[in-house]
């Protein structure tokens, strides 16, 4: 075989593949399962059905039992094209495989993972439910117990679960549970190994990426008012008019932060029984406030308080006067069924007609495609390679929780 590797255009692209899909972590563990109903036919868009409830009831005769079925579908867009490209002289193109992977592949390949793993961190700011205390680091057993007790009282299926901890944080929940119950071999994992390790049902991992939770345009510590419910809402408003902010603000709320309102408790989605938890809110756009401190918060979920309605979430509708307690600034750890994050990766056409060279590798087992593309600049004498991926990621935050965790808007 001839010493210039390069020649073959497939090893690298299956190489790159390789180092491509050992280096994503969060995608690892999400739902896949759609991909498949992607098809030219469906444009940008996939459609992801969510489970049906209905009200079971009793007896024979069930003439005025008969539920219509409220079909829940979700849009899952394909809108990311994210690609590396390089440049490689006729010296890089001299190297054998091992000098190219160390050198060339192997970085590309991890910025790319990163980024698509960084897309679907992105999405966890939708998250609503949260344990913990935002701006303090996560150090002690009671917060990812709690987070179990959370998902279970949501009805989150009890395995697979995960717990994703940034850095910082997952070496405070590490140093915490060292000590715990005098647990050997978990503790062995977290002193030897460097690893969370699993405990009330999660999977544990620390991870170099996940996202911040910014309250708000005005620094913690200082007052953003006192906010409360400005108008009485109804069954399936997606938003709550409030009043009581610091007058004239930009974004006196951020996406992302999450507050509670006063007597709003949370319900078992399956069994519709009090939880016996506070209904928690997360904002979906950034909100300013007016000259009065008056400003409608768009929300998720959308409030459903109705006794014929097997959606129903709520124990109470927000009434005007209700406190509403907004929470701090906080990572946001990710304590997860796979069900609360879907990615579909599509895989990239090849037109080897159009003057430079294509080939799109996929691994059958993770469904994971690259689609790597040639050319040759004849007037510099180097290989233009770029790698791409197509794929769209969304949360479904019912499956979810977030441990919020350290902050500090210093750094």
């Amino acid at each position: 075989m001839s010493s210039n590797i390069f020649q073959n255009e497939t090893l690298i692209a299956k190489k790159f593949l390789s180092e491509f899909e050992n280096n994503l972590v969060f995608s690892k563990t999400i739902n896949r399962q759609f991909e498949d109903t992607y098809s030219n036919n469906t444009g940008t868009i996939i459609n992801i059905r969510k489970p049906t409830r209905f009200f079971p009831t009793t007896g024979r005769d069930i003439t005025s039992n008969i539920q219509t079925i409220k079909q829940r579908t979700v849009p899952l867009t394909i809108r990311y094209q994210d690609n590396v490209a390089m440049e490689l002289t006729s010296q890089q193109m001299a190297l054998n495989m091992d000098d190219l992977t160390r050198e060339v592949i192997s970085p590309a390949a991890l910025q790319l993972a990163n980024k698509v793993d960084m897309r679907a961190y992105d999405t966890s700011l939708g998250i609503y439910n949260a344990v913990g205390t935002a701006g303090t680091a996560p150090n002690s057993f009671g917060v990812i117990n709690n987070a179990r007790t959370l998902l279970t009282s949501q009805g989150v299926l009890l395995k697979p679960r995960y717990f994703l901890f940034n850095v910082l944080d997952g070496g405070a929940v590490s140093a915490g549970l060292q000590g715990q119950y005098n647990y050997q071999e978990f503790n062995k994992e977290i002193l030897d190994e460097g690893v969370i390790g699993r405990m009330a049902g999660f999977d544990m991992y620390q991870v170099q990426n996940t996202v911040t939770s910014v309250r708000s345009s005005i620094p913690d510590g200082t007052t953003i008012g006192t906010p409360v419910v400005a108008t009485t809402s109804v069954s399936g408003d997606s938003s709550i008019a409030m009043s009581g902010f610091t007058v004239s603000t930009t974004a006196i709320l951020k996406k992302g932060a999450i507050f509670t309102v006063s007597g709003v408790g949370a319900v078992n989605p399956i069994t519709r029984v009090r939880t016996g938890l506070i209904q928690q809110f997360v904002v979906t756009a950034d909100v300013d406030s007016d000259s009065s401190g008056d400003a409608v918060v768009p929300i998720a979920p959308t409030i459903i308080f109705d006794s014929t309605d097997p959606y129903t979430n709520v124990t109470a509708l927000p009434t005007s006067g209700a406190t509403v307690t907004v929470n701090g600034s906080h990572t946001v750890n990710i304590a997860y069924h796979p069900e609360a994050f879907t990615l579909a990766m599509i895989k990239l056409g090849e037109y080897n007609d159009s003057g430079a060279y294509m080939k799109t590798m996929v691994d059958k087992k993770s469904n994971v495609s690259i689609r790597m593309v040639r050319q040759y600049n004849v007037l510099t004498d180097v290989l233009v390679y770029r790698f791409d991926v197509l794929y769209g990621v969304e949360c479904f935050p019912e499956y979810a929780c977030r441990g919020m965790g350290s902050y500090n808007g210093n750094f």
